[in-house]
């Protein structure tokens, strides 16, 4: 809860923190918004002006910046600028 609020502090919007998981490692840029569901984990690094969920797992992920992931569980990858990932995207290695 402490990592939503910090997050939160620093321009990030959380759609619901009784339901979003963030690792304390993470990184996300301002702008960013994250919906319901979501567990993001590892040294993930999340770009501006994203929209990540609802119901997304990221583990060691890279996500550029303008780009949208839902309904995805992603680990070892990474997500170029402007990118649509989803709905119902698997892919685990890198």
């Amino acid at each position: 809860r402490r990592v939503n609020q910090r997050l939160m502090l620093s321009g990030v919007s959380i759609d619901d923190i009784d339901s979003t998981y963030i690792s304390p490692d993470v990184q996300i840029g301002q702008d960013t918004v994250i919906k319901p569901n979501t567990t993001i984990l590892g040294k993930s690094v999340i770009g501006e002006a994203c929209t990540i969920g609802p119901n997304v797992n990221l583990n060691n992920v890279e996500v550029g910046n303008d780009s949208e992931v839902l309904f995805a569980d992603l680990s070892d990858v990474k997500i170029e600028n402007a990118a649509k990932v989803g709905p119902f995207v698997e892919k685990h290695g890198k």
